[in-house]
């Protein structure tokens, strides 16, 4: 069996392993959007309560007291989401990484696999030549010994 032949299914497992990465690369990308997303909405809507809550009329201590722990509550829980959204780049970053040491291999197999295919195919058309060259030099030697006689 020529080498490029015997390459090949090693590349194709290299090819799979890319496309694993690669996947679970886009799933973490989806799950920091989705992240972010919600990180955001939170924060908008903390800006808004706010807003409104400065717009509005006089209050009582009590009603205050609450809005202040309303607020407190919605602060915990966006510095959780941001939290977690830095978790998640992480992980994603890593993913990245992982990503493309698999896209690195499979090309650098792909390409060794080109190479060897592109000697051999050399190898044979010198050798095809060879044999094309001894051909005619028999077939030249025939004739001459033919003439001769």
């Amino acid at each position: 069996m020529i080498r490029s032949k015997r390459i090949q299914p090693v590349s194709r497992i290299a090819g799979r392993a890319e496309q694993r990465a690669a996947m679970l690369l886009a799933k973490n990308r989806g799950q920091l959007h989705e992240l972010q997303n919600r990180l955001n909405v939170m924060k908008a809507y903390r800006r808004d309560y706010e807003r409104k809550r400065g717009e509005t009329g006089a209050f009582s201590v009590m009603h205050l007291k609450q809005n202040q722990n309303f607020l407190q509550q919605l602060d915990e829980a966006i510095t959780i989401l941001e939290k977690q959204v830095d978790r998640q780049t992480d992980i994603t970053r890593q993913e990245q990484q992982k990503w493309i040491e698999t896209w690195k291999n499979m090309n650098s197999l792909n390409k060794c696999i080109e190479n060897l295919q592109g000697h051999e195919l050399r190898e044979t058309e010198r050798r095809e030549q060879d044999l094309l060259d001894e051909q005619s030099a028999h077939s030249t030697l025939a004739g001459s010994l033919s003439r001769t006689r």
